[in-house]
């Protein structure tokens, strides 16, 4: 004979058993249902962080404009695109020749800053047919965006 008090749950309250698993199972699905909406909130959050401002700000400095016009030179003689690193009058205008820049290497010489906009001269290799020779250009940058544009020649 078997003891009532050692059987089984089920079998001595079947409505006590089906609570249990009931509450078990709303347990279960809460506590995934808690899981997944902190996964999404996290995915919203790295999302947003993702697509706010770009953490890299030029500072409004000779040093920032300097660093720019070597990063725009370099860019610009490795045959890399560089129209994200244009400012907006030369994209959006439709003269090529508003998209010129010195040949490169360039050297680069005084800095002038006047509010949004810089002016840099660089020196910059020259061929005249068979001779090299060297010359000066001004070239322009517009503080957009948070960083220094390349806006054309002087």
């Amino acid at each position: 004979m078997v003891n009532p008090y050692q059987a089984p749950l089920r079998q001595r309250n079947p409505a006590a058993f089906v609570g249990v698993v009931v509450t078990a199972a709303i347990a279960l699905v809460l506590v995934v249902a808690v899981a997944a909406l902190a996964a999404a909130v996290g995915v919203l959050v790295l999302l947003a962080h993702a697509l706010s401002d770009p953490v890299v700000h030029d500072r409004h400095d000779e040093v920032s404009v300097r660093f720019r016009a070597g990063l725009f030179s370099r860019d610009a003689g490795s045959g890399e695109d560089v129209s994200t690193a244009m400012c907006r009058r030369i994209l959006g205008s439709f003269d090529p020749a508003d998209r010129r820049y010195p040949p490169v290497p360039w050297l680069d010489g005084a800095v002038a800053i006047r509010g949004d906009d810089a002016t840099v001269v660089v020196t910059h290799p020259v061929r005249t047919g068979a001779d090299q020779g060297v010359a000066t250009t001004t070239v322009r940058f517009r503080y957009e965006r948070g960083l220094w544009q390349y806006c054309g020649i002087s």
